[in-house]
């Protein structure tokens, strides 16, 4: 879904937007503080959003550690990327 740029409603209130972006399910609830805090700052009379993606893994530091002293962490790493991305079926050339 393509998001343009969004305006505030007649009183200057956004919520008609986020209420229709978590409907969705584009943004979360939690997202409404930052975005707003971001609106702020900038002091714009709109919001020009672009979709993205976040995706996030964990080792404990000392699994870390122990595929770094073996040498394999950069694999561990590279292989965590290609099963996340293979998904959508986009894996990249440095993952293989």
């Amino acid at each position: 879904m393509e998001i343009v740029s969004l305006w505030p409603d007649d009183s200057g209130s956004y919520c008609h937007n986020w209420d229709c972006l978590v409907a969705k399910s584009l943004i979360s609830p939690d997202d409404v503080e930052s975005i707003e805090a971001v609106r702020t700052e900038k002091n714009d009379p709109w919001i020009s959003m672009s979709p993205g993606l976040g995706i996030s893994y964990t080792w404990s530091a000392k699994q870390a550690a122990q595929l770094d002293r073996d040498g394999t962490f950069v694999r561990e790493v590279k292989d965590r990327i290609c099963e996340a991305t293979k998904t959508w079926g986009e894996v990249p050339d440095f993952c293989r």
